[in-house]
């Protein structure tokens, strides 16, 4: 049986497999295993660190105004490019952090209240019970399409065309039956 992500010992909630409760899931950091998520973090972090350094190094050329020649001047140029790089490489995962556990509170709140209701109907407390037995009353009371001949309205197997001149048949053949019982019943009556 699954259990819901990020609930180690299971006990908060019930197995995912239970069918009389949708469980919603809860949001995961990454599809990583632990390691890669300590090793992508450690390389953000040295990211960050040597961008700063760089920064320290090109600022001490910047204070007197030179411009360094080739590939250095280069590196001078896109410093900013990098910094921003490696400052978004450790904000966005940390925003997204704090962002995941938020949402997960709100999921947990909602499973909570999913849990509540279904234990709540499964006792059937008052008023609760007799809505649930009215209903079922009025479901098996209520007269199914196709159970009979003449329940069918439209059948995809026939012509509509045909089904026109079939149904507008019974209906004249319903209309002479009238007329009839009528024509009986009012000669009986004149004589």
């Amino acid at each position: 049986a699954d259990v819901l992500p990020g609930d180690d010992e299971g006990d908060s909630y019930q197995d995912v497999d239970d069918p009389t409760i949708l469980v919603e899931r809860e949001h995961k950091f990454s599809l990583a295993s632990g390691l890669q998520t300590v090793l992508a973090g450690a390389l953000g972090v040295v990211n960050l660190g040597g961008a700063l350094y760089l920064g320290n190094l090109l600022g001490q050329y910047a204070l007197y105004g030179v411009r360094l020649p080739s590939y250095m001047g280069l590196v001078q140029q896109i410093f900013p490019l990098l910094l921003g790089y490696a400052v978004l490489f450790n904000l966005i995962p940390l925003a997204r952090n704090f962002w995941i556990q938020k949402e997960n509170a709100k999921i947990q709140q909602r499973n909570e209240t999913r849990l509540k209701w279904r234990n709540l109907l499964e006792k059937g407390a008052g008023n609760v019970k007799r809505k649930l037995t009215a209903a079922r009353k009025f479901g098996s009371k209520m007269k199914r399409l196709g159970t009979g001949s003449r329940d069918v309205i439209f059948d995809t197997s026939k012509d509509f065309a045909e089904v026109e001149r079939v149904k507008e048949s019974n209906d004249l053949d319903a209309f002479d039956e009238k007329l009839r019982s009528s024509s009986s019943s009012s000669s009986s009556s004149w004589e």
